[in-house]
Formats: structure tokens, sequence, C-alpha cells
């Protein structure tokens, strides 16, 4: 891979009317199960929780597997020497780019709606936001989806609320967002959203609103839902505070509900009262809301 695409990332190669040409290139495989499994095992290296969550509990449901199928995909390329399409028409135009290096891992992620359109971008194994990610992140679809969002927070700055911009100015710009946010852009629809932005302490001033929201995940079909619950001020079993976790499991004969720390991967049984008291807000989706 010649050193002018690791200097202009593929959000730049789209700016350069390249993309279309490689789309044509592709041959591009869905994510498996054992692809799923890699992202319910992964861990959060980054202060990213909100993405790490969100793409965990996107996998405990039916839709949301759909969503990750149509949205990550595992990509290689045709064998373009003998292309005269594409000598004629990319080399006469851009020499310099070598693509004998895109073997390997590259991956496309999608994102279905940001701003009103969908945006898509292409991870090779050397684009240097990957290589800088996956020194620490060993998950390479989770490395693959943290570049893909930092391409478009440089794109989109906006797209990261301007406290976190204020606040954490040294930190990748891929941390310090909300499952909200990232969750409308990666799967296209709206999440449902209990007291994210609010200024509560706990979900306390919206305890009946959590109760129907924990009898309707407990009523709901087996992999029924992908939801998220966020931590605030108040300290949770983990130590953790402002801190999400994926919602495993809810259980209404018990009143318990199970949360995943992406930190560690270590469920921890709470009661709906506990939680309530302890948790700030929830955000996700039913398999319906995603169809």
């Amino acid at each position: 891979m010649s050193k002018c695409i690791g200097k202009i990332g593929l959000h730049n190669l789209a700016k350069k009317n390249i993309f279309g040409l490689l789309s044509n290139m592709i041959v591009s495989t869905p994510l498996s199960q054992t692809d799923f499994s890699l992202i319910r095992n992964s861990k959060q290296i980054f202060s990213d929780c909100y993405m790490l969550s969100s793409l965990d509990a996107l996998t405990k449901s039916e839709q949301g597997r759909r969503i990750l199928s149509e949205n990550i995909k595992r990509v290689s390329f045709y064998d373009t020497s003998k292309s005269s399409v594409f000598n004629d028409v990319f080399y006469k135009n851009t020499p310099s780019l070598d693509f004998s290096g895109f073997g390997g891992d590259s991956f496309q992620i999608r994102f279905s709606k940001v701003n009103g359109k969908e945006e898509k971008f292409l991870i090779f194994p050397n684009d240097k936001k990957y290589l800088y990610i996956t020194q620490k992140q060993k998950s390479k679809i989770i490395g693959a989806i943290e570049s893909a969002m930092s391409y478009l927070v440089d794109k989109y700055p906006n797209k990261k609320p301007f406290i976190s911009r204020i606040f954490s100015p040294k930190k990748q710009n891929f941390e310090y967002n909300r499952a909200s946010n990232f969750l409308e852009m990666f799967t296209g629809k709206k999440p449902y959203v209990l007291a994210e932005t609010a200024l509560n302490l706990n979900l306390k001033p919206y305890k009946k609103q959590a109760y129907a929201l924990f009898e309707k995940m407990a009523a709901s079909q087996k992999e029924g839902y992908s939801f998220i619950a966020g931590s605030g001020m108040k300290k949770m079993s983990d130590g953790r505070r402002w801190h999400c976790y994926s919602v495993l499991n809810v259980d209404s004969e018990n009143k318990k509900i199970t949360l995943i720390n992406k930190r560690t991967n270590i469920p921890t049984v709470y009661s709906f009262d506990e939680a309530i008291s302890k948790l700030k807000y929830f955000v996700g989706y039913f398999n319906e809301d995603l169809k």
C-alpha cells in the first residue's frame, strides 16, 4: 500500500470519487455467527463504552444481528492486474496508488443515516487509524468500527457532544459519545431513550417508565431486544460511574436485571429497585423498532 493511501484514508478516497470504483471491485462477506461471538467476547479498551455496549446489545437480538450483517462486512478485492477498465480509469488518474497491500482483514463499515444519508468507510489493515487502535484493541472487527467512527467524527465533528469535545480534547475522537448518537447513525432508526440527557442522578424520577420497560423486555420473545443501560454519578457494583452496560437478561418473576460491563464481560445481577436507584438511563430497541 502506498504512502498516499495511508495519508488520505478512505473518507478522503470518497471525496476523490474513488469509492464508487472501489465498490465495484469489492467482494464482501457478511458477518457470521463466529463474528457475532467475536463482538460479544471483545473487551472495551478505549473510553467508548457507548459503542462496545451498543454493538454487544445488537448481537443479542434478531434484528440487531441483521443490521450488524448489513453494516459490517469483511471485504477482499478482485485481481485488477488484468482489468483494462481499472488500469485505464484508475491508474491513469492516480498512478501513485498501489492496491497490492489490500489483502488480509479489510472491512467495510456502514452508518445507515448521518444527516439524512448513509456513510461507508473502507478500513484496510494498514490504515493509520486502524494500526494505532489495534495496537491496543485486539479485536479486528471492533478496531475497524472504531476507526470508521473516528473518520465519521472527522467529517461530522458535531456528531460528538460538545461537552465531550471540550473536556476530553486529548482523547481519540471516537471516545466519549452517547449511545443514542451511535445507534441512530448506525441503524438509521431512532432508539427508545429514557432519561439519557435528562438532569437526573438516577431513575427514581422515572420509576414507572423503568418498570414498564423491564416488564416489556421480560415479556418479549427470546432475543427480542437490544438495550443499553447507563450509570451516572451513582457508583455501580463494579465501582464505575458514567459507564454503559448492555442488558443481558430481564427476569420479571424475580425482578432481576443482568448487565454486562464490556471492560470485563462479567455479568452483574441487580434487583429492579437497585437498578433504578443506581442507573441514570436506558437506550435501545425492540425487534419491531428495527424492521
